[in-house]
């Protein structure tokens, strides 16, 4: 048998249909959360998750069964928070057409959530059906900053 490791070929979650129900799939969770039960809060009924995989916006839900089979894998070629930063001078260069792009930011703000204190911002993505507010919060800010090398404030002035 040789020994080169042999690179498994993964599904893009675009290609994803219900037609088909075996799928291979590499993907970063970006997010997940527990959802409780109804009757009784302190139990789970489900976690809810945001995947990313490496070049693909899916907007369905996938639903995981018990014989899902996951396996943890490090991948450096998806994206840790799912995005991208574009430099000011490819953007007025206009040598890219853009799907969105991050329009705004607000000043950091701090706030008292679970009983810390956690920094707060707000980024504005416009893209051509109009313009989408986003809160950032804690580490999250912290990455934006060390993306952006600087703290770039656009408030809105109403």
């Amino acid at each position: 048998m040789d020994n080169q490791r042999v690179e498994k070929q993964f599904d893009s979650l675009a290609d994803i249909v219900a037609t088909k129900e075996s799928w291979s799939i590499k993907a970063r969770v970006l997010r997940f959360w527990k959802i409780p039960t109804f009757l009784n809060p302190r139990e789970t009924s489900s976690i809810d998750m945001v995947l990313l995989d490496e070049s693909t916006n899916y907007p369905y839900k996938l639903i995981f069964q018990m014989k899902t089979k996951v396996q943890v894998s490090k991948s450096s070629s998806i994206s840790s928070y799912g995005l991208t930063l574009t430099n000011v001078s490819e953007v007025l260069s206009h040598s890219v057409d853009f799907e969105f792009l991050l329009t705004g930011i607000s000043a950091e703000r701090e706030y008292l959530r679970d009983g810390k204190i956690t920094k707060m911002v707000v980024i504005e993505l416009t893209d051509d059906s109009g313009k989408c507010e986003c809160a950032l919060f804690g580490d999250d800010v912290d990455y934006l900053n060390k993306l952006t090398r600087k703290n770039v404030v656009f408030d809105d002035p109403n």
